[in-house]
C-alpha cells in the first residue's frame, strides 16, 4: 500500500509539479519508467526536470495517484462559503454552482467546521 504517495512525490519533483502531476494523471495506476525522455507524455505534461526526478525517485514503480476529488470538494465548500458570506441566497448560490440547495447546505455545515463561515451564520434565503 502506498503511504503519503503525494508528499513523497512533492518531496521529489516540487509541488507545482506535483499537482500538475494529479491533475492529469490522478484517478489512475501511472507507471514510471527509469529513463524518461523529451517526447515521454510524463515529461510532455510536467517539463523535462521534474519528470527525470519523478523516474529517477520512481522509476519502474507503478503509482495509483489519487483523483483529486476531495481537493475539488473542498474547493466548492469554499466557493460556496465566499458567496454565502458575500450575502447570496441559498438557493442562488445553488443555481451559480451548479448544485443542489440541499448540497448548499452540506456545504454550508462543512465550511462551518472549517472555520471558513461562522457557526451561526444569518445567510438570505433560509
Amino acid at each position: 500500500m502506498q503511504t503519503n504517495i503525494i508528499d513523497d512525490i512533492g518531496a521529489a519533483i516540487g509541488t507545482a509539479a506535483t499537482l500538475r502531476l494529479l491533475a492529469l494523471f490522478g484517478g489512475t495506476r501511472l507507471y514510471v519508467p527509469e529513463h524518461i525522455g523529451a517526447d515521454h507524455p510524463i515529461a510532455l505534461a510536467l517539463g523535462l526536470a521534474p519528470a527525470r526526478l519523478l523516474a529517477e525517485h520512481f522509476g519502474r514503480e507503478q503509482l495509483d495517484l489519487p483523483d483529486g476529488e476531495d481537493f475539488h470538494r473542498l474547493r466548492r465548500v469554499r466557493c460556496v462559503a465566499g458567496l454565502l458570506r458575500g450575502g447570496a441566497a441559498q438557493r442562488d448560490v445553488a443555481m451559480m454552482v451548479g448544485i443542489s440547495t440541499k448540497q448548499v447546505g452540506r456545504y454550508r455545515a462543512e465550511a462551518e467546521g472549517l472555520g471558513l463561515l461562522p457557526l451561526v451564520f444569518e445567510g438570505k434565503g433560509e
